[in-house]
């Protein structure tokens, strides 16, 4: 897959980026994800938008707290991989998201002692913390499909946050932040 300009290639050929969003995607069995992956296929889909973080207070949270990560989360992410990639489907996988069900940034401002979400984008520690976990998960090597995260040619694209939201704080703290982890998570990610 090579990004030319505004629009993707693989193998030569145009690649339409069409597919849908599915957060927790992970928990599902081998068979739930092998059936979800075949439906999306025969809809036409190409690409599946997903998270590779939990941090909330939802079944199987992969991060638990500060660089602690639940290892049977994180086979069951491996699962999830390994069964796009047999399945032909491309992942963009988030890494860390505002809030809701999966957690996100008020996680990291809880466990930083902070009543501001937006502490994420500005303090060392959680920023110490994401790096930590974006290594982690980037440098893992998939129990099931044995490539790391970094090298696995089904995911398309890493979500470096999804859905940003930082009201009432200046916006060149999330400006600053993506300019700082975006080349970080380039250099465990290449492709």
């Amino acid at each position: 897959m090579k990004a030319q300009g505004l629009s993707f290639t693989e193998g030569g050929k145009g690649f339409f980026l069409n597919g849908v969003e599915a957060p927790g995607l992970y928990r599902l069995s081998a068979d739930q994800l092998a059936d979800f992956f075949k439906k999306a296929k025969a809809a036409g889909g190409k690409v599946v938008k997903t998270n590779a973080f939990s941090t909330g207070k939802t079944p199987d949270t992969i991060q638990t707290g500060p660089d602690l990560w639940d290892p049977k989360a994180l086979a069951k992410l491996d699962q999830m991989v390994a069964a796009a990639k047999a399945s032909g489907i491309k992942l963009i996988l988030s890494l860390s998201a505002d809030a809701g069900a999966e957690g996100g940034k008020e996680a990291y401002a809880t466990w930083v002692g902070s009543p501001n979400p937006g502490v994420f984008f500005i303090n060392f520690q959680c920023q110490e913390w994401y790096k930590n976990y974006a290594k982690m998960l980037l440098t893992r090597i998939n129990k099931v499909t044995g490539v790391s995260y970094g090298s696995e040619s089904a995911i398309l694209a890493w979500d470096l946050f999804d859905t940003p939201h930082n009201p009432g704080d200046d916006p060149a703290s999330f400006n600053q932040w993506l300019a700082a982890m975006g080349p970080f998570v380039k250099s465990l990610a290449p492709h």
